[in-house]
């Protein structure tokens, strides 16, 4: 997953036309990861539970 991460934050560094890859575009592709993680889980949850009771 760090790769992944590394080439997330080389992507937000080009997308910034920075020269190199900065703590803040790492900071994001950290971040961006880590929601993108909670977000599969969560609708995987809903998928094998279904939709919530109200």
């Amino acid at each position: 997953m760090q790769i992944k991460i590394i080439r997330l934050a080389r992507t937000i560094s080009d997308l910034a036309e920075e020269d190199k890859i900065s703590d803040a575009a790492i900071w994001e592709a950290m971040t961006l990861r880590r929601w993108g993680i909670h977000k599969q889980k969560s609708v995987a949850r809903e998928l094998k539970l279904g939709p919530p009771l109200r």
